[in-house]
């Protein structure tokens, strides 16, 4: 069973760009399902995919799905709310909250 564990969520962002990263270094492709609610929060795969020459494309699926991971439909909906289009330009110059 799925439990999430906030005070991971750093290391496991970390781990996951760290893969993502390495499988587009073979050639492969790479779907990067990972919550990115928010520009700054997919920044870094896009630098590095920009920075290899490699097309990057946004997929937001929506609709009213149920989750598989047991997250409260009050969680979901405040997570829908912050939701920002993404696009490779907007990504690219977005800033992290904590950033000037």
């Amino acid at each position: 069973k799925y439990v999430f564990k906030p005070e991971k969520l750093a290391e496991f962002h970390q781990k996951n760009l760290e893969r993502a990263c390495s499988e587009l270094e073979k050639g492969k492709t790479v779907i990067v399902d990972n919550t990115n609610l928010q520009k700054w929060s997919c920044r870094k795969y896009v630098e590095f995919a920009v920075s290899k020459g490699i097309p990057v494309v946004f997929v937001r699926v929506t609709g009213n799905f149920k989750s598989i991971h047991g997250v409260p439909q009050e969680k979901i909906n405040q997570m829908k709310a912050q939701m920002e289009d993404l696009t490779v330009e907007t990504v690219l110059v977005s800033k992290a909250p904590w950033e000037k």
